[in-house]
């Protein structure tokens, strides 16, 4: 601490003695105008329920020559921290928790040499209000204004004045004059509308949830069935009927007064709620973790590190947000709500219940967007986006799986008849107009959160190391790299290693084909169990070490930047989990109908099946047998995944911090009263991480197959739906419930999973089409059927479908995208009234008030008139 800030406390620590009677708010209001004094304020006054920006948690060890090092490396970072005018607050471990319930905290000082030294320590960071303006003016932070376009012409106005070199006419002077406020043309030099209406102070931050609420949630509750199902339709095709204004203006320190939250004079506000209340939690833990990242120390003989690098090399233990408290009241018995934004989203949100907003796949958007940050929101808008759309798929494939019960000649033998290329026609079509759709929804949703002009994150990787130095051409900086020979052979190296994980699948794949082919001298149905079952352990066992390979080869490659390591990391992960999932169906749906005979050269004989809808090897129905077990299989596994393997992973965690604190309870009020004596850094930490990543893989396993095999199997989007109704509560509860608290990042989208999504619809309609053509036998026995004597003729005959089929497609999709717009109109408008503003207030365009606007009409028609007499 500053000696300033350590006089600062000393005042304030002193002020609140006198007056036992003040709340932080009053003593607050007593040094407002003093730097760091919120901080202050909120250190002298700190219980159980305030909220820190963010933790460091390190492990102190025996003495040795590396942990003398590492509280080195500590040492320079924390000064490093306090440099950029970060406040940090050095607090008790979970093994001091048990002198708090005694109240002996002598006994952990007196043995400061000793085993109670060692073990976990905290070190609570946090950003003063000061620090927080300069780093939203620094990072263009966009915050609603009380009224943004008369501050844009009242800054119009102030350059117009302030510019002696440019002479404006009487009619753009005339046109400002009328837009700008009248206490704002007073006093031309301060550029602040400070006596807009007070009221609207008061009811602006309302009137802009209602206005960005039209298309960015579906509703926060749902009053009866015919509400939520019309609120389904806006939502699905993203109707947005109302004009939609943007409110918000990058933050300018100078306009504070401006800005929703950030005027004094406003009914129950002072300096002080301004301090604490006008960043949310969620801006601050922005805006902490962004200048925590740009804190780089030098060791000796070393490059410069960050925190990255320190978590990397074990030097902190852990680094993260903290909640802003309790999911619920643990003070009191039961599931009462406690009072913070968390206990709100659980029992809004997280919580299972029977109302129709909690079976519907509803979110409050807005609510998780301003606790979570627009990277988290992105992942839940798109799972409920994606829940939605499934009903229609899901309600085709009902009635058509209802009509091939019905109908079926054959006992076993479904899915083989006249709807197969209407509805394979129709999942094809869907596929592509719900990622159209998505990209609508996405657009909207980054408009209401103000980053669409996100540029992508391009820092430096902590873990890239240089192999010799050079002048940056950006920075200007000598800094390490590695010459593109380097690095070229590092990726060589990495997709070889890449090219001989595939083949070792293929060999696993093959071994499925030989036990398929065992069983069938038995019974087909029981080779095509064997096999799927088999497929399904083989994903779910082989696919996490898979992963880990990728990991561990994309660390190898050595990007230089986080973007390029994350899309090369996702572009491994999914070419592994999309062969673990889908070669074996692909093999059975598109290549063993041509690879029988070839087999038996091998000497693999009973590998073989038929495009014949009756047959008892026909391909269709052993495709519909091995997509039904593998598909239900794996939906069944990811959901007892995602609610068992957290639940145990915290149970243990959990029992690990009560035992550090000794409860004296009965054991099964151990838990309650851990949360009751535990503060809110160290409950999170024994919570598991939460990754985007991790999520969207499943959703994006589970995309493939509806997409690419609902054919052969037409229950698998219920089934993918019900399994989505259920997620959107789960995923919710593992965010809210078990998981900590993940920094707030931008985002304008989903990332790269876009791109992986359009390619798995592309490649849809090409498998959907191959089914068809080379394995259907409806297709065989109305297409094909009078050219069985000409092999060449009914391949061309095949080849012909698969073609028209995708140019079909493509032309449908392609018509509806002409005359679906990829922004809404009134979202379109609202963006363009922007840049007109902007426009504006730079003096880039000139207004005229109407009257002249008038006159120079008017003298355009006389001329006409003139010139064509």
């Amino acid at each position: 601490m500053y000696d300033e800030d350590r006089d600062l406390f000393d005042a304030m620590l002193a002020h609140a003695n006198a007056h036992p009677e003040a709340t932080m708010v009053d003593t607050l209001n007593e040094f407002a105008s003093r730097e760091d004094a919120d901080i202050m304020a909120k250190i002298i006054y700190s219980d159980a329920s305030t909220h820190w920006d963010a933790a460091l948690e390190y492990v102190v060890r025996p003495d040795t020559a590396e942990e003398r090092e590492q509280v080195l490396q500590r040492a320079l970072f924390e000064r490093e921290l306090l440099r950029h005018h970060l406040i940090l607050v050095r607090e008790r471990g979970p093994e001091d928790i048990v002198h708090l319930r005694s109240g002996n905290l002598s006994a952990r000082k007196r043995d400061k040499n000793h085993d109670q030294e060692l073990g976990s320590h905290y070190i609570l960071v946090m950003a003063s209000f000061n620090s927080l303006l300069k780093e939203a003016e620094r990072i263009q932070l966009r915050m609603d204004m009380i009224d943004k376009e008369a501050h844009l012409y009242v800054q119009a106005n102030a350059k117009l004045q302030s510019n002696t070199s440019y002479r404006a006419s009487e009619a753009h002077k005339r046109a400002l004059a009328a837009r700008v406020p009248t206490s704002s043309r007073r006093r031309t030099t301060e550029f602040i509308p400070e006596d807009v209406v007070d009221d609207l102070v008061a009811g602006a931050g309302a009137a802009v949830e209602v206005i960005k609420n039209e298309f960015v949630a579906v509703g926060d509750a749902v009053d009866n069935l015919t509400v939520g199902l019309w609120s389904m339709v806006k939502f699905a095709f993203v109707l947005v009927p109302n004009p939609v204004q943007v409110n918000t203006h990058p933050f300018d320190h100078d306009f504070l007064h401006s800005f929703v939250g950030g005027d004094p004079r406003a009914p129950g506000a002072s300096e002080a709620t301004v301090q604490l209340n006008f960043f949310s939690t969620m801006q601050r833990t922005l805006m902490v973790n962004l200048i925590v990242n740009r804190c780089q120390i030098r060791p000796a003989n070393s490059h410069s590190i960050g925190i990255n690098d320190l978590l990397l090399e074990h030097v902190y233990a852990d680094y993260y947000a903290i909640h802003d408290g309790p999911y619920i009241d643990h003070s009191k018995d039961g599931f009462i709500p406690a009072d913070n934004a968390r206990s709100w989203l659980f029992f809004n949100w997280a919580r299972w219940g029977t109302t129709i907003e909690k079976i519907l796949p509803l979110q409050p958007m807005t609510h998780i967007r301003n606790y979570f940050g627009e990277y988290a929101a992105m992942y839940f808008a798109y799972l409920g986006f994606y829940a939605v759309w499934l009903i229609a798929p899901a309600i085709v494939g009902l009635v058509v799986s209802i009509y091939s019960f019905a109908t079926s000649p054959v006992i076993g033998k479904y899915f083989d008849n006249e709807l197969t290329i209407p509805f394979s026609f129709f999942m094809s079509v869907w596929s592509v107009l719900f990622l159209r759709f998505w990209k609508r929804r996405s657009t909207a949703l980054a408009t209401a959160w103000d980053v669409r002009d996100i540029e992508p994150d391009e820092s430096k990787r902590p873990e890239f190391y240089g192999t010799k130095l050079r002048k940056d051409p950006i920075t200007g900086r000598m800094e390490a790299y590695m010459p593109n020979g380097a690095t070229m052979r590092l990726m060589i190296m990495s997709y070889l290693s890449v090219l001989f994980a595939i083949l070792l699948m293929v060999g696993f794949q093959f071994l499925i084909i030989l036990s398929h082919a065992k069983f069938s001298t038995y019974s087909i149905t029981m080779s095509t169990l064997v096999s799927s079952v088999l497929t399904l352990i083989n994903i779910v066992v082989l696919t996490p070490a898979y992963l880990w390979f990728s990991l561990f080869l994309t660390r190898q490659e050595n990007h230089r930047t986080q973007l390029a390591f994350d899309n090369h990391l996702l572009v491994k992960n999914f070419l592994f989990s999309a062969l673990q999932n889908y070669s074996y169906l692909f093999y059975v749906g598109v290549i063993k109908v041509f690879s029988g005979s070839r087999l038996e050269n091998l000497g693999v004989t009973n590998e073989v099946c038929y495009a014949d809808a009756t047959s008892s090897k026909g391909c269709v129905s052993e495709l519909m047998l091995s997509m039904a077990i593998v598909f239900v299989g794996l939906q069944f596994y990811f959901q007892f995944a995602a609610v068992v393997f957290p639940w145990i992973e915290e149970f243990f965690k959990t029992r690990s911090l009560q035992m550090k604190i000794n409860a004296s309870q009965p054991p099964k009020s151990r838990r309650q009263a851990a949360h009751r004596v535990a503060p809110q850094y160290v409950l999170d930490d024994v919570l598991n991480m939460w990754s985007r990543r991790d999520e969207f893989t499943n959703k994006t396993i589970e995309f493939g197959y509806v997409v690419l095999f609902s054919l052969a199997f037409p229950l698998a989007p219920l089934f993918a739906l019900a399994s989505n109704f259920l997620e959107v509560r789960l995923a919710a509860y593992r965010l809210v419930v078990v998981s900590k608290r993940p920094f707030a990042m931008r985002a304008s989208d989903i990332g790269a999973w876009y791109g992986i999504l359009d390619a798995l619809s592309k490649l849809g309609i090409l498998v959907n089409a191959s089914i068809v053509a080379f394995s259907s036998g409806y297709f065989q026995t109305t297409f094909l059927s009078n050219f069985s004597d000409s092999w060449a003729a009914k391949l061309g005959i095949q080849l012909a479908f698969v073609l028209v089929f995708e140019h079909v497609v493509l032309l449908v999709t392609a018509a509806i995208e002409w005359l679906v717009p990829e922004e809404p109109s009134n979202i379109r408008n609202a963006i363009q009234r922007e840049k007109y503003l902007k426009r504006v207030a730079n003096g880039e365009i000139v207004e005229v008030d109407a009257e002249d606007a008038d006159q120079f009409i008017d003298a355009n028609q006389n001329s006409s008139k003139l010139k064509f007499t």
